[in-house]
């Protein structure tokens, strides 16, 4: 087995979890009453069809593998995944806004060096935008939220990359 091939294998079995991880918080926080129905609806949805996408990129494994951007696609997706997952539930009040965290540990294991700092720069782009659009107004606590947590995501990015 070469190396894409086992990267393959670990990257479906990291976003397998990150999914599974998705629908417990989702169901903790739904019989907590901590998210309008429509929220939880959305989300449902959005993770229903993340799991079609991966069971369909595990039956079509022996293609997916003899693609050379797979990886780099599969990163890019989920970083959407967790944006639109952020947009439904808020971006300063988001539990999902940690899995910007573990995707670009993911880039970091598959792609050293530069994976991990392009999905941090990709995830703060992403996650500014989102603030932005769903802000009423600036204020000083959602800018320093904003501040510190692109920090983070480029903090953790330069130590991963190690």
């Amino acid at each position: 087995m070469n190396t894409q091939e086992k990267d393959i294998r670990l990257y479906m079995f990291l976003r397998l979890t990150l999914l599974f991880s998705v629908l417990v918080s989702l169901v903790v926080f739904q019989r907590a009453g901590m998210l309008s129905r429509d929220t939880v609806v959305k989300t449902y949805f959005i993770t229903f069809f993340t799991f079609l996408v991966t069971t369909g990129f595990i039956f079509l494994y022996e293609k997916a593998k003899k693609v050379s951007y797979f990886l780099t696609s599969q990163v890019a997706y989920d970083i959407l995944f967790t944006t639109v997952l952020i947009f439904y539930t808020g971006p300063f009040e988001s539990m999902y806004t940690m899995f910007y965290l573990f995707n670009i540990m993911f880039a970091a294991i598959l792609f050293p060096q530069l994976g991990a700092v392009a999905a941090a720069i990709a995830s703060s782009l992403l996650y500014c935008t989102i603030a932005w659009i769903n802000s009423d107004r600036a204020t000083d606590d959602k800018t320093f939220t904003m501040l510190t947590t692109i920090t983070g995501f480029i903090s953790l990015a330069l130590l991963a990359s190690q």
